[in-house]
């Protein structure tokens, strides 16, 4: 458990970092949180909608079928729990604790089995739902402005939660096979330029 709650500790450290590229690459700013702030009653009133249409997506995926199926996952409950995350996003309440929680779903990925590409093509099915609905009530200029503040904020979220996938199995790893992190870095590049140069002699 002492093991565990350092490597929480040291997570944060890789919030911080994604919070900080998310700024500089994607220009997030309090701007994106206000333009959708003050839009939020109309944003709200789209969450049936866009949870729906989410979920129809999802469970075309064999994949999620059967990790819903195996762990008994309530479908009431989830699609719940996403629409309370969707109205947090388009109320403005994106703040630290917004963001700590997508490095939980990372962990809740790793637990539940769900693959990163689900969950990123996903991202993209929500994104695009939303431009819809952006397009059929705003003119285009709105429109885009309040797709690409949402935008930022989605892809922010799945940049943390794929590093809370990778960081706590990464880490939980090592604890577990008893290996230093340079050692671990050793091994793993040693393989990756395997694997390199077979792409390069054999598929590229």
């Amino acid at each position: 458990m002492e093991k565990c709650e350092k490597r929480l500790e040291k997570s944060l450290e890789k919030i911080s970092e994604v919070l900080e590229n998310a700024r500089q690459l994607l220009t997030f700013s309090e701007k994106d949180i206000e333009i959708l702030k003050i839009r939020k009653d109309l944003l709200k009133s789209w969450s049936d909608e866009i949870i729906e249409d989410f979920y129809d997506n999802l469970l075309k995926s064999k994949k999620a079928r059967e990790i819903i199926e195996k762990n008994n996952i309530n479908l009431i409950k989830l699609k719940q729990a996403n629409k309370e995350w969707y109205e947090q996003i388009v109320s403005g309440n994106v703040d630290e604790k917004f963001f700590k929680y997508s490095f939980y779903v990372g962990l809740l990925h790793i637990y539940y089995g769900v693959d990163n590409h689900l969950m990123i093509l996903m991202a993209d099915v929500l994104r695009r739902k939303f431009l819809k609905l952006c397009l059929e009530t705003f003119d285009e200029e709105e429109a885009f402005e309040v797709y690409q503040s949402f935008s930022k904020i989605v892809a922010a979220f799945v940049g943390m939660t794929v590093e809370g996938y990778v960081f706590m199995l990464t880490e939980a790893l090592m604890d577990i096979l008893g290996m230093k992190p340079k050692l671990v870095d050793r091994l793993l590049k040693m393989e990756l330029k395997q694997a390199i140069q077979y792409f390069r002699k054999n598929l590229i």
